[in-house]
C-alpha cells in the first residue's frame, strides 16, 4: 500500500475565534510502529510542526497497524481584516514518515572482510569514504548512508540535541568514542559536535576512520549496541538502533535475544538494512522483519522519510471558511434631565474577534451624530446636552411638555461587522421665566379713560431653541395681543404692550409667555379705569373766577345717566391742577365743617336733569396745589378732581366752554 494522506472532517464553517477540527488518516507506513513528521500550514500565518507515532496513543487507535489516525484543532482569531463577513484559509498538510524516531541513534556498522567488496547494484557512486584508496565498496556505501543519516538528525532541528553512538562489529564488536577532540572515552555525541575543531563534525569524522576485515558477529553487534542505549539514558520510544550489514553472521551465537531486548524492554526502534542487491536478507529479517535491501544512501533516505521526496511522503489540503461576528454593544444613559442640560452615555463593547479593530458613532436622536471615542478596555463615555425637548426644527416645536429621545450606539469593526445598543433619556419642557413687569401705573394703579396703559417685561428660556408666544390680555374684552418670537439662544426676551381703556372700571392686565411646549410663565397687574366726567367750577359763572384769599370755592361734579353723584364718597375727592399728582395720591379734599362734616350738596346745577354735587374746598388749601403761573395750570387752564364712587373711579375737568380764571 502506498503512503498516503487523507484528510477526513473538517469543522466548516465556524466564526471568528473559534476553532475548527481537522481530522485525517495517514496510511501505508512503510514501517509499522514508525513515525511520521506533520507540517500543518493553517493559513493564517499560523503553522503545526508534529510528530506522529503508530503507537495507539494520542489520536492513533491501533499501534503497529501501519496506519495514524490523528485530529487537531485551530483557533481563528479572525477572519482577517480584509473588511469582508467571511473569509476563507486554505489549509496545506504534509506528512512524511520518519526513518529516525525520537532523538537518540546507534549506528551499527559491519566492517568485516567482505564489506571491502563493491556495493552489487549501486545506483549513485559514494566515493571512497574512508580513505582506503577503494571506492563505492559495501563499507563506503555504510559509511556515506550513516553520515546522511546524522544529518537527517541535523535537519530536523536534532543537531544540539540527539545523542549519536556507534558500533563497529567484525568477529567482535566495539563501540566507538565519538569524540576525538575530548579526553576520556565518549560513548556518544551530538550531530554537530566537532571536539577537535578541525572542520569535520566527529560522527562523519569517526565512521570515517573505519576499515574492513575479519568475521561477523551479529549476536556481539547486538551487545554492544544494548550497551550504547543504556549508556546514552535514552528513553523507551525515543532511540533508534539501525543496522547495517551485507552478509552472513560466521561467529557468535544466536542474536534474536538481544534484538527482543532491544525492540522490547529498552523500546527502541530497532531497523536492519542490506547494503546492495548481493546482501543476504535472512539473517537481517531475524533482526528486523521488514529488513530491506537498499542500494544508495538516499534511496535508505527516500524510503523511511528521512530526506528528499519519495514514496513515503505526501500532501493534502483543505479549506476553512471563518465568518466575522459583529461586536455586542450595551449602553446606558441619564433617564431624565431638563432642556439644556447634560445626558451622560455609557457603556461597552465586546467582540470575539480578538484581532478586530472598531469605530463608533452615536445617534443622539436629535439630528446629531458624532464619533464616540472607544476606550482600550472596551468602555466609552461621552456626553451630550439637549438644547431643547422638541424636534430642533426652525419653526415651532411639537407641542408637548417632554420627549423621549432614542440614542443609538453603533460599533463597527474592521470586517463592517455592525454591533448597535439602544438607551433613552427624557428631557423636558422648561417654562420661560419673566421678570418682573414695568408698566407706566400711576401710585394708585388709576388711569383715566381714554388713557393708555403700558406694560414690558423681560424673559428667559432655558430652552435655548424654544419660540415663545406673548400673549398681551388687557382684561377688557378686547382682542388679546399675540405675537410669536423666534429661540433666545440663551439670550433675553423684550416683551412690551399698549392698550387704550375706553370704559371706566376694574381689570386685570395680564402678560403670558408660552413656549413652543406648552409650558408658560404669566404674570399681571390690576388696573383701575377711572370715567372721564365734567366739572363746573362756581357753577352759574362764566368764566369760573376765583381767588385763593379766604372762604371756600364750589365746584359742582355734573351727574349723567351713567354717572350717579350720590354714589361718591365725599371723602376721597382730591383736588389738584396736575393729573399726574392726583394719580400718585396727592391733591386737597372737600372743606370740613366746624361739626366735622364735610361740605358738599346735591343740586341740579345745570338744569340738564341730571343731580350733580356741588363740593366746597377751603381756598387757601386749594392755592397750595394750584400755581396759576406755572405749568400744568398755564397749559391745561385745568383744576381736576379725582374721587370713588360705587366701587369705581372718576375723574373731572372743567368743562368746555367755561374757563378758569385766578384772580389772586
Amino acid at each position: 500500500m502506498a503512503f498516503e494522506l487523507s484528510l477526513n472532517t473538517l469543522t466548516n464553517p465556524i466564526n471568528e475565534n473559534e476553532s475548527t477540527k481537522l481530522s485525517g488518516l495517514i496510511s501505508g507506513l512503510k514501517l509499522p510502529g514508525g513515525e511520521v513528521s506533520l507540517d500543518i500550514n493553517w493559513g493564517n500565518s499560523s503553522s503545526s510542526q508534529l510528530t506522529l507515532k503508530d503507537d495507539g496513543t494520542g489520536g492513533d487507535k491501533v499501534a503497529g497497524d501501519g496506519q495514524i489516525e490523528f485530529t487537531f484543532t485551530q483557533q481563528y482569531l479572525d477572519d482577517n481584516p480584509t473588511g469582508t463577513p467571511s473569509d476563507t484559509y486554505n489549509i496545506n498538510v504534509d506528512a512524511k514518515e520518519n526513518f529516525l524516531i525520537g532523538t537518540d541513534a546507534v549506528f551499527v556498522i559491519d566492517r568485516s572482510g567482505s564489506t571491502g567488496g563493491q556495493a552489487q547494484g549501486l545506483t549513485a557512486p559514494v566515493g571512497d569514504q574512508n580513505g582506503d584508496g577503494f571506492s563505492n565498496t559495501i563499507l563506503d556505501v555504510e559509511i556515506s548512508s550513516f553520515k546522511a543519516l546524522n544529518q537527517s538528525l541535523i535537519d530536523r532541528g536534532l543537531g544540539h540535541i540527539s545523542k549519536v553512538s556507534s558500533v563497529q562489529f567484525d568477529g567482535s564488536a566495539q563501540r566507538l568514542d565519538m569524540e576525538p577532540g575530548t579526553a576520556g572515552f565518549q560513548s556518544f555525541t551530538t550531530p554537530l559536535t566537532d571536539s577537535d575543531n578541525n572542520g569535520t563534525l566527529d560522527v562523519n569524522q569517526v565512521l570515517s576512520s573505519l576499515t574492513f576485515g575479519g568475521q561477523t558477529n551479529y549476536e556481539a553487534a547486538l551487545q554492544q549496541a544494548i550497551s550504547s542505549v543504556n549508556a546514552a539514558g535514552t528513553p523507551t520510544g525515543q532511540g533508534n538502533v539501525i543496522f547495517l550489514s551485507d552478509g552472513i553472521p560466521n561467529t557468535g551465537g544466536p542474536y534474536n535475544d538481544e534484538a527482543n531486548t532491544i525492540r522490547n524492554t529498552q523500546g527502541q526502534n530497532l531497523r536492519a538494512f542490506g547494503v546492495g542487491t548481493g546482501a543476504a536478507l535472512g539473517p537481517l529479517q531475524a533482526i528486523d522483519p521488514n529488513a530491506q535491501v537498499f542500494t544508495n544512501p538516499q534511496d535508505l533516505l527516500n524510503v523511511f522519510g528521512g530526506a528528499g521526496a519519495g514514496s513515503n511522503q505526501d500532501s493534502a489540503s483543505a479549506s476553512v471558511t471563518v465568518n466575522n461576528v459583529a461586536p455586542v454593544v450595551a449602553a446606558t444613559a441619564t433617564s431624565e434631565i431638563n432642556e439644556n442640560g447634560v445626558v451622560n452615555l455609557s457603556g461597552n463593547f465586546t467582540d470575539v474577534g480578538t484581532q478586530d479593530t472598531h469605530k463608533a458613532t452615536v445617534d443622539w436622536g436629535d439630528g446629531t451624530t458624532e464619533a464616540l471615542t472607544l476606550n482600550p478596555d472596551g468602555t466609552f463615555n461621552a456626553n451630550h446636552k439637549y438644547l431643547d425637548d422638541g424636534s430642533f426644527g426652525t419653526t415651532p416645536q411639537n407641542g408637548t411638555a417632554f420627549d423621549n429621545y432614542i440614542i443609538q450606539v453603533s460599533v463597527v469593526d474592521d470586517d463592517k461587522g455592525v454591533g448597535t445598543a439602544k438607551a433613552s433619556t427624557k428631557v423636558n419642557d422648561v417654562a420661560p421665566v419673566l421678570s418682573a413687569l414695568d408698566d407706566n401705573l400711576p401710585l394708585l394703579g388709576i388711569i383715566v379713560e381714554g388713557d393708555t396703559l403700558e406694560f414690558s417685561a423681560n424673559y428667559t428660556d432655558v430652552g435655548t431653541k424654544d419660540f415663545h408666544t406673548v400673549d398681551f390680555d388687557w382684561g377688557d374684552d378686547s382682542p388679546v395681543n399675540s405675537s410669536t418670537k423666534g429661540p433666545l439662544a440663551g439670550g433675553i426676551g423684550t416683551a412690551n404692550g399698549s392698550h387704550v381703556y375706553s370704559s371706566a372700571g376694574a381689570y386685570t392686565a395680564s402678560l403670558t409667555v408660552k413656549d413652543d411646549d406648552t409650558l408658560l410663565s404669566n404674570s399681571s397687574i390690576q388696573v383701575n379705569v377711572a370715567n372721564k366726567v365734567d366739572l363746573d367750577w362756581k357753577p352759574g359763572s362764566n368764566p369760573s373766577s376765583m381767588n385763593f384769599t379766604g372762604g371756600t370755592i364750589p365746584v359742582a361734579i355734573l351727574g349723567a345717566a351713567d354717572f350717579n353723584v350720590k354714589d361718591i364718597d365725599v371723602s376721597s375727592i382730591k383736588f389738584d391742577d396736575e393729573k399726574d399728582s392726583l394719580l400718585n395720591g396727592g391733591g386737597v379734599g372737600v372743606n370740613v365743617k366746624n361739626n366735622g362734616t364735610y361740605q358738599f350738596s346735591f343740586t341740579d346745577t345745570n338744569a340738564d336733569g341730571y343731580t350733580d354735587l356741588v363740593a366746597h374746598v377751603k381756598a387757601t388749601e386749594l392755592g397750595t396745589v394750584v400755581r396759576p403761573n406755572e405749568d400744568p395750570f398755564l397749559t391745561d387752564g385745568q383744576i381736576y378732581a379725582l374721587g370713588e364712587y360705587d366701587g369705581n373711579y372718576f375723574f373731572g375737568a372743567q368743562h368746555l366752554g367755561d374757563l378758569i380764571k385766578i384772580l389772586g
